[in-house]
């Protein structure tokens, strides 16, 4: 992270413009993601729970208390009905609009993956070919599609190491942090302090926890924590004690009830949901935990050590929980995908590269049409 050249150990090519890439990349996940929300329907009560509260922020005027069949609701933050409130202000109150939200957001964690992992190694190619990982990880894009919290809460998280890695090498950008990382304390609540611990443990481990580094994160970590405060310490004002009680109950329940769904208790879940949804990359992808380990080991290289921080301060807390959905590590997501595009770019050499994206066009372009027809019928229908 210290050099402009990156960190990784992986092939580098940095003379090739690869931005018009993922402009084309950006637009095939694009066609992939916005035509199905034309379809009619809401997944799940995840998805209609989140809408009826849109509507009913929408419908009152009322966009600082949260209600559900009219009644005042403590247990959720606010970011998501925020974001569903104006899509439906703008498009009217429907399916689509409910689900928009998280279709742009997760369309934005497709770039800004592109530009996170161009900081950790300075490579267009790697960094493209991250983008295109995640934007063909067929788990994201239906979850992209869903109309619930947990692609937004993925973009402001990944946003938040963005500007992370970027203070590392000038730390006004620790300015910057805040933003997303209030926003994923609006959208997740404490969850979002699993980013912290990221930043803490990598700066531990690379020995890079310096006083002239610290201040700064702290303070614009704390800064970001304040202005999502203002919403919670309101809160606190409006409705007391109880709203700590209903909130933070909420969040243990999450952690320690168990599901009906018998198949996400077990303590081999994510293994096992990651044999079941992450095809066709997880050869690669754990070829590329193989390969950063080794370098963390060996080299003892920054971008080794973030990565493999950031999937494991996911992976382990997640595993005590109680219920083990697979989309509560979808936070792990971004770095699975620079993992993977590490090792699969070992096995496409240079003059290859122009016929594997050719490839990947024309096979995005055939999935593309269906969708879209699809779609198109549907919402017709």
């Amino acid at each position: 992270m210290a050099s402009s050249k990156g960190v990784l150990s992986v092939p580098r090519e940095t003379s090739v413009d690869y931005l018009p890439r993922l402009f084309i990349v950006a637009l095939l996940a694009a066609f992939l993601l916005f035509p199905s929300l034309r379809r009619p329907g809401l997944a799940g009560y995840d998805d209609a729970f989140f809408a009826h509260q849109a509507k009913e922020m929408v419908r009152t005027g009322d966009w600082w208390n949260e209600r559900f069949n009219g009644e005042i609701i403590l247990q959720v933050p606010p970011m998501y009905a925020w974001l569903e409130s104006c899509s439906f202000k703008l498009f009217g109150v429907n399916d689509g609009a409910a689900k928009l939200p998280s279709a742009v957001l997760g369309l934005g964690t497709i770039l800004v993956l592109y530009f996170l992992t161009f900081e950790l190694t300075g490579d267009s190619w790697l960094s493209l070919l991250a983008s295109i990982v995640l934007a063909s990880t067929q788990f994201f894009l239906k979850l992209a599609t869903h109309a619930m919290t947990d692609v937004p809460f993925t973009f402001f998280f990944t946003l938040t190491l963005f500007f992370y890695v970027k203070g590392l090498k000038n730390k006004r950008y620790f300015l910057w942090l805040s933003l997303p990382f209030a926003a994923a304390l609006l959208t997740r609540s404490v969850i979002a302090f699993l980013a912290v611990g990221i930043m803490v443990v990598h700066l531990l481990l690379t020995q890079r926890l310096r006083w002239q580094l610290l201040p700064w994160l702290a303070g614009n970590l704390a800064l970001g924590t304040g202005i999502a405060s203002i919403w919670y310490v309101s809160q606190y004002q409006l409705h007391g004690a109880e709203f700590f009680f209903s909130h933070f109950h909420y969040i243990n329940s999450k952690i320690h009830t168990r599901s009906s769904a018998a198949h996400w208790t077990t303590v081999f879940n994510y293994p096992v949901a990651l044999l079941e949804y992450y095809w066709p990359w997880l050869p690669f992808l754990v070829a590329g935990v193989v390969m950063q380990v080794r370098a963390a080991r060996r080299q003892k290289e920054q971008g080794a050590i973030f990565l493999l921080v950031w999937i494991l301060l996911i992976l382990v807390p997640f595993s005590f929980v109680e219920t083990r959905y697979p989309r509560y590590i979808l936070p792990a997501f971004p770095a699975f995908s620079i993992l993977s595009a590490m090792a699969l770019s070992r096995c496409i050499s240079a003059k290859y590269r122009s016929l594997f994206f050719l490839f990947s066009y024309g096979h995005w372009l055939c999935r593309c049409l269906p969708f879209a027809v699809a779609a198109t019928k549907g919402a017709s229908g």
